[in-house]
């Protein structure tokens, strides 16, 4: 009876570990999960950054684009007059 006894505890103690191990393991994926989300989050703040640098450059070629136009026009009516 006493080793019965013995053996039920170890098994219990043996379980108690187990399930210490599973709670570790599960901390440890909701950190991993954590860290992913955090990484999501970094690149979806890039990728606005990156669509706000596109749009800024989009904006100064077009002002460039016409200013260059309006100097050409300027400059054909100039040749033309003369």
């Amino acid at each position: 009876m006493s080793r019965n006894m013995i053996a039920v505890k170890t098994q219990c103690q043996e379980s108690s570990s187990n399930l210490l191990a599973v709670k570790t393991q599960c901390q440890e994926s909701s950190s991993n999960l954590l860290a992913v989300k955090t990484q999501r989050q970094e690149s979806s703040s890039n990728l606005l950054a990156v669509k706000t640098q596109r749009q800024e450059i989009c904006l100064l070629l077009k002002h460039s684009v016409k200013e260059i136009c309006l100097l050409l026009k300027h400059n054909v009516k100039k040749s033309v007059c003369c």
